[in-house]
């Protein structure tokens, strides 16, 4: 008997989509907040990715955002014409009533489009397996590389306002002023290290450069000995150079 095909549709909320565009067409800071978190690209409907890269275009020329002026944009991009009916971005304009939520619409558009792209990367993996074609460590290398940045566009941060900012190095001065040890860091064991970087402080990155066989592991094995059993630290060591 033959199996029923299903045609299953891919993640998207057609609601979550049109309430950033309904919010940016109202607010200008709806603008700011969707912008920080999506592209055009993000849009299941295509239609929509068009009108927000042109709303994003015209806010980032300091130029007004109305149904008028962005349908204008459309027409000088010689999109579809269903596209830039005035009629369809009346409507979404319409449906303003406030642009509270637009972090949370956005941010459901931005999830829906990443579950899209991992089910196009498990397709594309499942194609090259059922091929044969290619080496097992490339296909997982490959793999291995789409779904890392799917995961850095997952992690970005929010901006943070310069008064927290201050606030948070008044309170690293204050501790600072208050601590009785040598360094204000984790201390490397290395006296001379520890004097002029004050520690290993949060956030660092350190590089050890030297040329071959002078003692840079060695260095680093004694740094990583002090900290997890002198300091009593979490310590974890990765070395690419073995398998």
């Amino acid at each position: 008997m033959d199996e029923e095909v299903i045609k299953r549709v891919p993640p998207h909320s057609v609601e979550a989509e049109q309430s950033v565009l309904t919010a940016m067409l109202g607010d200008s800071e709806a603008i700011i907040v969707a912008s920080e978190i999506l592209t055009g690209d993000d849009f299941y409907n295509r239609q929509y990715g068009i009108i927000f890269e042109t709303i994003v275009e015209l806010f980032n020329k300091g130029e007004q955002v109305d149904p008028i002026l962005v349908q204008q944009k459309l027409k000088e991009k010689d999109v579809a014409p269903e596209t830039a009916e005035l009629g369809f971005i009346r409507e979404l304009a319409l449906g303003f009533i406030t642009s509270t939520n637009t972090r949370q619409y956005a941010q459901i558009v931005h999830d829906k489009a990443l579950m899209r792209k991992i089910i196009k990367i498990n397709d594309e993996v499942s194609t090259s397996c059922y091929q044969g074609k290619d080496e097992l460590d490339y296909i997982m290398e490959k793999m291995e590389g789409s779904v890392f940045e799917l995961v850095k566009s997952r992690t970005g941060g929010d901006y943070v306002p310069v008064r927290q900012i201050v606030l948070n190095v008044i309170n690293k001065i204050e501790a600072a002023s208050k601590n009785d040890k040598d360094v204000t860091g984790i201390p490397t064991g290395f006296i001379e290290v520890d004097r002029r970087l004050s520690g290993l402080q949060p956030s660092d990155l350190v590089l050890i450069a030297a040329r071959p066989s002078m003692g840079k592991t060695a260095f680093v094995l004694n740094v990583a000995h002090h900290i997890a059993v002198r300091e009593n630290q979490c310590c974890a060591i990765f070395s690419l150079e073995m398998s």
